[in-house]
Formats: C-alpha cells, sequence, structure tokens
C-alpha cells in the first residue's frame, strides 16, 4: 500500500469532520441561540407555522428559521469561519497537488515506456538491418614475402577486404603451411600441422564496406628442403597455404572465412627465384565464407 492510498482516507474524513465542527460550532454559538428564540416570537413565523401542521411546511420553516439564524450566526463568527475557511483551501490545495503529482508522476512513466520501446525497435531494425546486410571479409591476396629455394623461412603475408554491405571486426586468424604430393587430397583438420594463430592486436581492425586490411608479414616457422624444392619446381608437389580469419558483426556475432590457396609456378617467372603466387583451391572444407 502507498503513501497516496494511506492518506485518501485520513484526508477525506478531515474533510468531514472539519465540516460537521463547522456546523457545530455555528449551532452552538449563543447568536444562534438568541436568534431562534427571538424569531421564534415572530408574529409572521406563528401565523407560518400554526397555518398547517403538515409536515413538509413544518420542515420547511423550521429550514428557513436555521437558515437565517446560521447566516446571522455566521456573520458574528466571521473570524472563526475565516480561519476555517483556510483550514478548507490548504486541505484543497493539497488534495490538488496530490492530483497533480499523480498525474506528473503517470506522464513521467508513459514518457519512459515509449522511449523504452523507441530504444527496442531502433534495436530491433537494426539487427534486422544487420541480419540482411551482414559484413563479408574475403581473403584478397596471399603471397610469399621472400623465397623458399634458399632454405629461408616461409613467411605469408595477407589480405583481406570487407565486400559486405556493413561494418566488419577483424580479429584475427589462424594458418596452417603444408606441402602435399600433386595427386594426393587434403587431409582432414585434425591431421593438420599445427596451425599459427595470429591477432590483431591490441584491438580489433573494424573495416567499412569496400575497405581492405593487409595483416603483417606471418613467419609460420617452416623452410623446404631440397629435395622438397625440387619437387615443388617439377609439380611433383604442392605447397598450401589454408587457414581462415575471425571478425565480428557490429552486434558482436562472430563470423568466419576460411581460405584454402595453393602455390602455383609463374608462366613467366621474373627469375629463376620468383616463386609464383597462390590461386585459390577450391576444396570446400577449406574454401568458405560463414
Amino acid at each position: 500500500m502507498t503513501l497516496r492510498s494511506l492518506l485518501r482516507w485520513p484526508v477525506a474524513i478531515g474533510c468531514v469532520a472539519l465540516g460537521i465542527w463547522l456546523l457545530w460550532e455555528v449551532a452552538d454559538s449563543a447568536s444562534f441561540r438568541d436568534c431562534i428564540h427571538t424569531r421564534k416570537d415572530y408574529q409572521t413565523y406563528h401565523s407560518l407555522y400554526d397555518a398547517s401542521r403538515l409536515i413538509v411546511a413544518v420542515v420547511t420553516a423550521r429550514l428557513k428559521l436555521h437558515m437565517a439564524c446560521g447566516f446571522v450566526s455566521a456573520g458574528e463568527n466571521e473570524g472563526a469561519i475565516t480561519a476555517l475557511s483556510g483550514m478548507a483551501v490548504a486541505v484543497f490545495t493539497f488534495t490538488l497537488w496530490r492530483a497533480t503529482h499523480r498525474l506528473w508522476h503517470s506522464s513521467e512513466n508513459q514518457l519512459t515506456e515509449f522511449r523504452r520501446s523507441l530504444e527496442q525497435s531502433e534495436r530491433i531494425a537494426e539487427e534486422e538491418f544487420v541480419a540482411t546486410h551482414a559484413p563479408n571479409i574475403r581473403v584478397k591476396h596471399v603471397w610469399l614475402a621472400g623465397t623458399v629455394w634458399d632454405g629461408e623461412q616461409i613467411v605469408i603475408r595477407i589480405v583481406v577486404v570487407n565486400v559486405g554491405k556493413t561494418l566488419a571486426q577483424v580479429t584475427g586468424g589462424q594458418l596452417v603451411t603444408l606441402v602435399r604430393e600433386t595427386d594426393h587430397e587434403l587431409p582432414i583438420w585434425p591431421e593438420m600441422p599445427p596451425a599459427l594463430s595470429f591477432h590483431t592486436d591490441p584491438s580489433p581492425h573494424v573495416l567499412d564496406s569496400g575497405i581492405s586490411l593487409e595483416f603483417p608479414p606471418l613467419s609460420t616457422g617452416m623452410t623446404l628442403a631440397r629435395d622438397e624444392n625440387v619437387a615443388l619446381w617439377e609439380g611433383k608437389k604442392r605447397l598450401y597455404c589454408i587457414g581462415h580469419i575471425d571478425y565480428t558483426d557490429r552486434h558482436g556475432r562472430l563470423r568466419k572465412t576460411a581460405y584454402c590457396r595453393v602455390l602455383a609456378k609463374p608462366r613467366t617467372p621474373k627469375s629463376h627465384l620468383d616463386p609464383g603466387r597462390f590461386i585459390v583451391h577450391p576444396d570446400p572444407d577449406y574454401e568458405y565464407e560463414d
């Protein structure tokens, strides 16, 4: 039970009690009693009272007498009535303030609910827009930073681009380099060598639509033996670069773009040390966008 409900009945009872007390004070005053006795002696009152014994006429006469004497007594007790009137005005003012405060509080609650509903509608609309216009990170380029023929460590450079319609926050990814016979299929992921994880420290890179990001050179720690170099040059083996890029949309939903690239010999090498470039290897288990 609130404070307003607790105050409601005491205020109403107080108003009724004040009115009864006011009537009692007027009726109990000396001026009122003198007026009643004096006016009862008037010939006009006796003639009206004796003219008919009907209850309605008697009650009407008594009411007129009491009303007239009440006005006389009220005039003689003006100070007390003024004080009581001030109290009545104060009670009325308090009641009016309470009703106004309640109306104001109700308006504030309605405004708060409206703002909350509006924010929820905006959030739902934005989520629907992102769901239908999701970001999309595509691996644009993968190439070797250096050569692989002289026992150098394999270093990979990766460039990605956001081809979606909304912002993407790129957080990092994984990379695996693998030498495999040309006539052999790629192994399943649990049979892959350990992956190299990389991150966009210290914070994610935010890419708008059409914006690219180049990761720093990724040292794999892998070097090719002489026989592997020969097999690659002769086309008996292939060098694969496999992994995925992790990113989120503006609502924090995790997304992934997996890539699978294979090193292809250049048709017109720049020199005898030109290793070629990585091209897409169409393996649906390792080349896809999620």
